[in-house]
């Protein structure tokens, strides 16, 4: 929440990461399917604030991004909307 987000509007997105599959990831990903940020997580129930920047901390551009939860070998996403 909020989705759809504007710049400078972070995105929390709550998450349960499973304990069997030890550490986690949540990628976010462009539409097509370039890594633009990584965030480590512990298992858990947690949440994931995005502040809508890449790795290198720059304001990514608006569109259609996804997360990713990838946890051993499960894969789970969600679609996120950056508007202007």
């Amino acid at each position: 929440y909020p989705n759809p987000s504007t710049a400078g509007t972070p995105v929390r997105i709550p998450l349960v990461v499973p304990v069997s599959g030890g550490s986690a990831t949540v990628d976010i990903t462009t539409s097509i399917g370039q890594r633009v940020r990584r965030i480590d997580l512990s298992p858990g129930d947690t949440f994931v604030d995005w502040d809508g920047k890449n790795d290198a901390g720059r304001e990514v551009a608006p569109g259609v991004y996804t997360a990713w939860l990838i946890s051993g070998p499960a894969r789970l996403s969600v679609r996120l909307v950056r508007v202007p």
